[in-house]
């Protein structure tokens, strides 16, 4: 996933948490997974996540945050 971005079934973005950071999120929405990055000072990332969405309420959380991701 990560190294094939630019597949148009991977939605990916950047969103400013709630604590100021922000976090790169990789969604392969047809199968459910996401793997959340945290973007460091100098522009590299860090894995903080992944997992398997199984949860509606967490689609619909995801897709918010892709509503309103960074410019």
């Amino acid at each position: 996933m990560l190294d094939h971005v630019s597949d148009p079934n991977i939605l990916h973005w950047d969103h400013e948490e709630g604590d100021k950071t922000i976090n790169t999120y990789v969604w392969l929405q047809k199968f459910d997974f996401v793997v959340i990055l945290k973007r460091m000072p100098d522009m590299s990332r860090r894995l903080i996540t992944s997992f398997y969405v199984d949860y509606s309420n967490k689609r619909r959380d995801l897709k918010r945050k892709y509503d309103h991701r960074l410019p």
